[in-house]
């Protein structure tokens, strides 16, 4: 199984200030990674080889010390991702060039169909954001996230339209039912070669719109990367199965290599959209 081991999803809050029906966040028993903890992580991680790191939750702009972790990441050179809710977002706070790219939610063209799965007032504040991105130049990249459900399936080309001219990427996801906060119910889960039929019908219409191969590869079973909760534990994510390998606040970095090693994964990079910087997500 290939493993793409030079990207990494630190979830730094176990929390969130929204309850989303397909929430995937990973359980963990501590609601915040502690702050000497988290500067040991990044250490281990530049060790193994680690480039880009994905700042999540829960809820990442819930943890007190999101800032400072920010400018850790940056110390050690890591392409820095931030993906939150956008409920606490302000893109014109000066830590946020630091960044590389913000990853926010949207499921809806309207406040009704995005308020099923996100709640009251989130569309309100993604549009305000997506306006600002719009008509400023700021030095990081913009993505816009999706989860293809019934709620929404009917939707998508009215959202592909007021996306399309916005300057933002965007990522729609196929939608599985898994997790300990996950509570969607079977009725509103669409087929694969339903998502996939939806995703190629957007790229016809709004060409270029879409991370077309990042979204195709959502169904892939063979696309993993790596994961760390809250509690430190190092997991292997096949999108909706996760295998914790070890703790990466008690072992070294040569110790978890030596176990992931031992697994005879094929190490491949990390297969992201090539932006005009030149990094990948």
């Amino acid at each position: 199984m290939e493993l793409q081991f030079d990207y990494v999803c630190i979830s730094v809050s176990s929390i969130c200030n929204l309850e989303c029906e397909f929430c995937y966040r990973v359980a963990s028993k501590n609601e915040f990674i502690k702050e000497q903890d988290f500067e040991s992580l990044l250490s281990k991680l530049k060790q193994m080889g680690y480039k880009k790191i994905n700042l999540t939750g829960g809820e990442p702009l819930l943890h007190p010390f999101i800032n400072d972790f920010i400018k850790m990441a940056y110390a050690y050179g890591f392409f820095i991702i931030l993906s939150t809710n956008g409920m606490l977002l302000d893109l014109r706070e000066p830590i946020y060039k630091l960044v590389n790219v913000i990853d926010i939610p949207l499921d809806g063209s309207t406040s009704a169909i995005n308020s099923h799965i996100r709640g009251e007032d989130q569309f309100k504040q993604i549009n305000t954001i997506l306006s600002d991105y719009q008509n400023h130049n700021f030095p990081f990249v913009l993505k816009v996230n999706t989860v293809m459900t019934m709620y929404n399936y009917d939707d998508m080309i009215n959202l592909a339209r007021v996306l399309c001219n916005k300057k933002i990427y965007w990522r729609v996801f196929f939608c599985r039912k898994y997790g300990k906060y996950n509570f969607i119910q079977d009725k509103n889960l669409i087929s694969p070669e339903m998502y996939l039929e939806k995703i190629n019908e957007i790229d016809k219409r709004f060409p270029d719109l879409l991370l077309l191969d990042a979204c195709k590869r959502d169904v892939d079973d063979n696309l993993t990367y790596t994961m760390i909760n809250s509690d430190g534990d190092f997991i292997i994510s096949q999108g909706w199965i996760h295998e914790k390998v070890g703790n990466l606040f008690f072992l070294s970095a040569k110790e978890l290599m030596t176990i992931i090693e031992a697994k005879h994964y094929t190490i491949v990079e990390h297969r992201g959209k090539n932006y005009e910087n030149k990094h990948e997500i």
